[in-house]
């Protein structure tokens, strides 16, 4: 329902302007860089996710659990940005960029997805190894968090053990 979205996020901008609370302007920003994401309007979500990402930056010492929750979506969006157009070092660096603040501040249910997605950018620049690491990372981490994750983890470490000549083991992760 992107019209709703898009009527939320135009109500929440008007109530905001009374307000002067930076991290909802952060949170504003991150949910409409997403709505545009989702919407393939690349512009307006690179424009908006960057402006995100530089007011939770600006947030570092004032910022609440939810504050860095929402500042690694709008993280995890510009690497999924960032891939989408064929820009491979900086959705690896938008990616990894997330890991630290998921793992310093617990945020522990997104953490195998975070993992995935930096060893998914990482085979496509043909670093297997970097990419096997994350994968492994991530697979400690999978049975919590969704049948999905674990099924594209042991594909892309049964592509690795096929790139290493290891059939047996590709076969068992396959």
């Amino acid at each position: 329902k992107w019209k709703e979205a898009q009527a939320a996020i135009d109500r929440a901008r008007k109530l905001l302007k009374k307000s002067n609370q930076p991290h909802y302007h952060a949170h504003l920003l991150a949910r409409e860089g997403v709505l545009h994401l989702r919407l393939r309007n690349v512009g307006q979500a690179l424009e908006y996710l960057l402006e995100a990402d530089k007011c939770f930056i600006g947030l570092k010492d004032g910022a609440e659990l939810k504050d860095h929750h929402i500042h690694t979506l709008v993280l995890s969006s510009l690497g999924e940005l960032y891939d989408y157009r064929n820009q491979k070092v900086q959705s690896i660096e938008a990616y990894t960029r997330v890991l630290p603040i998921v793992e310093e501040h617990y945020l522990w249910p997104r953490l195998a997805w975070h993992y995935l997605n930096a060893g998914r950018m990482y085979m496509a620049q043909n670093n297997v190894q970097e990419a096997q690491m994350y994968f492994e990372k991530s697979l400690m981490l999978a049975d919590s968090a969704g049948s999905d994750v674990r099924a594209s983890l042991l594909t892309n470490l049964g592509i690795i053990a096929m790139l290493n000549d290891n059939v047996s083991k590709a076969h068992s992760y396959i």
